[in-house]
């Protein structure tokens, strides 16, 4: 049998030890019956499918992640770090690693984990095993992950006001204050929470054209207490106009 197709055996030896249909699935997930039937045949590879898409098989046969992918991929258990990291980035930092050490560890390019870290690529849409590969670099669970993926929500919204904002800004004209609350828009409350967060605020002006993209901890507390002061003033500083609207 083929990699896909023991992976697929295996997701399907546990949803029937968990007593769960294919029908019951697909209402559960979405997930059609003929596209889990693929994977279950090998037809479809289990270790391509999206993380996020994982998530929802998982939850719909009554596992965790993390129990998920080590079923389906027959994976060793690995070292875990506790306490659990906050974020991908913090996870990095914790294991010493630059980007393109895990970029490595986990065969991906440097660009796409600073990409996972600043938020302008999904976690969720990792494949399931590259997805597993950065667990186990990063010395967490697949459930970690999952926790990120579903955090990063506020953050990716923050990230697109940043991303457009900087583009009006580079305008010959500037950004006008009524153009930042139009971006903001009606969720000003929990962007304008997240934009101060100094992780995002470094993360997302902190991407170099070369290198690992890391600082040390003098410069990066010096973006949180001036650099990042300084950009999130402008906009946060009317926190109570936006939020007031």
């Amino acid at each position: 049998m083929t990699d896909a197709a023991n992976d697929g055996a295996r997701l399907k030896d546990l949803r029937e030890a968990r007593h769960v249909t294919r029908e019951q699935v697909q209402q559960e997930t979405g997930i059609g019956v003929g596209v889990l039937r693929d994977l279950e045949h090998g037809d479809r590879g289990v270790a391509a499918m999206p993380l996020d898409t994982a998530v929802c098989l998982a939850r719909a046969v009554g596992v965790t992640l993390d129990e998920f992918t080590r079923a389906v991929l027959d994976l060793a258990d690995w070292a875990v770090r506790a306490p659990e990291p906050a974020t991908f980035a913090e996870a990095r930092r914790e294991c010493g690693y630059t980007q393109d050490d895990l970029a490595k560890k986990a065969g991906a390019t440097r660009t796409a984990i600073a990409e996972y870290e600043n938020g302008r690529a999904p976690l969720g849409q990792l494949s399931l095993a590259r997805a597993a590969r950065l667990a186990q670099a990063l010395h967490v669970t697949m459930d970690v992950l999952e926790r990120w993926v579903h955090g990063t929500a506020a953050d990716d919204a923050a990230t697109q006001v940043l991303q457009e904002l900087t583009r009006m800004a580079q305008r010959a004209d500037g950004l006008h204050l009524d153009e930042a609350g139009a971006v903001i828009g009606k969720d000003a409350s929990c962007t304008l929470r997240t934009l101060r967060n100094g992780d995002l605020l470094v993360s997302y002006f902190l991407q170099p054209s070369g290198g690992d993209g890391g600082v040390d901890e003098f410069e990066r507390d010096t973006i949180r207490a001036k650099g990042a002061y300084e950009i999130a003033r402008w906009i946060a500083s009317r926190l109570d106009h936006f939020e007031a609207d």
